[in-house]
């Protein structure tokens, strides 16, 4: 492929998503309250997106992937939820290696604890091994 075509397709979806300003700590607590029968369903194009921002992960591109976590988590996508979640874990963080990069025990806990009330069996098991700082 191309990287003309694949740069495209990016910054397509990117254009799509919030300002990385409003989506670097989006809080799960101000969608606690929504009934999952009334969430939108999973598009098929949203899967394509769930794709992407793993590529980014991988890519060590984490601040373009929580943009695309957060917009699918906020629209009731557990799988996305529970990405977002890994993305501030201090334990996966240190697996990635990148310089500058600081993980948010407690953005982790409440994206896994949305990604467990969505019903995401990882988030079910990776709560129950969590541990959260809560300081000194």
């Amino acid at each position: 492929m191309h990287p003309g075509h694949s740069l495209r397709a990016l910054f397509a979806a990117v254009a799509l998503l919030p300002s990385v300003a409003q989506a670097q700590v989006t809080s799960p607590q101000a969608y606690a309250n929504d009934d999952r029968a009334n969430l939108p369903q999973i598009r098929p194009f949203d899967l394509a997106y769930l794709k992407r921002a793993r590529m980014l992960v991988k890519a060590n591109d984490i601040a373009a992937a929580r943009l695309i976590f957060t917009r699918l988590a906020n629209n009731g996508m557990a799988e996305a939820a529970f990405e977002l979640g890994r993305t501030y874990d201090p334990d996966f963080l240190q697996t990635m290696h990148i310089a500058g990069l600081r993980p948010n025990p407690g953005a982790a806990y409440e994206w896994y604890m949305r990604a467990a009330a969505l019903g995401n069996a990882d988030a079910q098991s990776r709560l129950a091994t969590f541990k959260l700082d809560t300081g000194p």
